[in-house]
């Protein structure tokens, strides 16, 4: 039995754990929130801010940028464009915000960047690099959906769940990696965290818990248990699972040395 197929279910309960944690961090957030802009359309213009910073630092590290660098940048800076409008819209600066069809152009951008990864991989990638590109690939194709549909709440939420899983796996690839690229690539994921965070709450999926794998009772007692001991369990559970990850990700890699 290898030691990914182990660490799954301990990968899985982590998870289940730190789920209603992070619900109810946020619902408690965005009761104490005072906008505008609304929570959500905060949590989404901090999104992309962090991922032009953070790829922004990974392109810098090196000699040239390639053109799916350009492309994932343009990306990024359109999608603020389009965030930082609606943000500015409802603090009342401007009376009509960029149109949500913006989203369907970077989904059509980070398409390029994620099909050009994908053309230069190989049997000899690793899985947890292949699986970001296909994470990477699903984003772009429900920005693209998003777009197209004048912004579907649920093709939203999935873009970002996502990219939040290919900007993790990249950041577990980089485990022992240089501390510059490491930070570039942690920025990602806070990027696609916040905009994770800002379509939950917009379609109100913190305002309860979530049975899981835990059980009801379980969850509804870490929903309400208070923001320390949710910082706590979710710190944890964070320590727990990408220490999991990098143990699985580099398996086959030692298998092969």
């Amino acid at each position: 039995m290898s030691e990914a197929t182990v660490l799954l279910p301990v990968v899985a309960t982590v998870g289940s754990l730190a789920v209603p944690c992070i619900l109810g961090l946020l619902a408690a957030l965005d009761e104490s929130y005072e906008g505008p802009p609304s929570l959500p359309a905060l949590f989404k213009f901090l999104g992309p801010c962090c991922l032009f910073t953070g790829h922004a630092i990974l392109t810098a590290r090196k000699p040239a940028a390639a053109r799916g660098d350009k492309t994932y940048l343009a990306s990024a800076v359109l999608l603020c464009a389009l965030f930082g409008g609606g943000c500015l819209k409802a603090m009342g600066h401007i009376t009509a915000g960029p149109p949500v069809a913006l989203a369907g152009a970077c989904g059509l951008l980070f398409g390029v960047t994620f099909a050009d990864l994908a053309s230069s991989a190989s049997r000899k990638t690793r899985l947890v690099v292949r699986l970001a590109i296909s994470c990477g690939c699903c984003g772009s194709s429900c920005l693209i959906a998003v777009g197209a549909t004048g912004g579907w709440a649920a093709a939203a939420l999935g873009a970002s769940v996502a990219f939040s899983v290919a900007n993790s796996a990249v950041f577990v690839s980089m485990h022992g990696g240089p501390l510059g690229a490491r930070v570039g690539q942690a920025l990602k994921v806070m990027g696609s965290l916040c905009l994770l965070s800002g379509n939950a709450i917009g379609l109100g999926l913190h305002s309860e818990p979530p049975a899981g794998v835990v059980g009801g009772a379980v969850a509804d007692a870490l929903y309400g248990a208070g923001a320390l001991n949710q910082a706590v369990v979710v710190a944890c559970g964070l320590a727990v699972g990408y220490g999991a990850a990098v143990v699985a990700a580099s398996e086959k890699k030692t298998k092969t040395a």
